[in-house]
């Protein structure tokens, strides 16, 4: 049990000072941008209307190269997780959601890369931060309840998660993807879309 236990402990402890470097770092790089949103602390605007900006090549700007290696980076590590759970799974390590979190990083890896050939790094990063932001709270308090820590302190981890939890997840996500892929991108990346005076109704014979 004490090995199990230690096990879990250095993963999270490992996941969770990731994830603390990679969202400073993720929020240095955003925040040079016009996209990144002011609800996430950014300085663009909360209706995504920059988020298609020069698609499919951002030209402009000077943070090219700097989202390019955040995108990379994060991709990385989702990398490294799956190569982790095939590794336990041969040495029989694995833990019963091993099918579960297997297929959650594959999508995740097919998400990133697709996303990543097709030019969709603006809106594909601000998913990403969106994302990582909970890890360090739910990693923490999964420390905290394995080590038996204060009751208190890991009641107060757990109320910081689900309010980190509830804003970027519940509140934030769903508008990138109604405001960010449903509203803007037909708009941006179809100005055509929905305008049929240019077909031709007339019936012939």
């Amino acid at each position: 049990d004490r090995i199990v236990r230690a096990t879990k402990l250095t993963d999270k402890t490992y996941s969770g000072i990731y994830h603390v470097f990679v969202i400073t770092y993720g929020f240095i790089v955003l925040s040079n941008t016009e996209y990144f949103p002011r609800m996430l602390g950014g300085r663009g605007n909360n209706d995504f209307s920059m988020i298609w900006s020069e698609f499919p090549c951002i030209r402009t700007g000077g943070y090219e190269e700097s989202l390019r290696m955040y995108y990379l980076v994060t991709l990385g590590y989702r990398v490294f997780k799956t190569y982790l759970l095939i590794y336990q799974w041969f040495r029989n390590e694995h833990r019963s959601d091993y099918i579960e979190m297997f297929l959650h990083h594959t999508l995740t890896i097919a998400l990133y890369g697709f996303s990543f050939m097709i030019g969709w790094v603006k809106i594909g990063s601000v998913i990403m931060y969106c994302h990582d932001l909970v890890e360090p709270l739910l990693n923490g308090s999964k420390i905290l309840v394995e080590t038996k820590a204060n009751k208190a302190a890991t009641g107060v981890s757990v109320i910081l998660l689900w309010i980190v939890w509830f804003w970027s997840r519940l509140f934030v996500f769903p508008q990138i993807i109604y405001l960010g892929l449903w509203i803007e991108a037909p708009k941006q990346l179809y100005p055509n879309h929905g305008d049929v005076s240019h077909l031709d109704h007339q019936k012939f014979g």
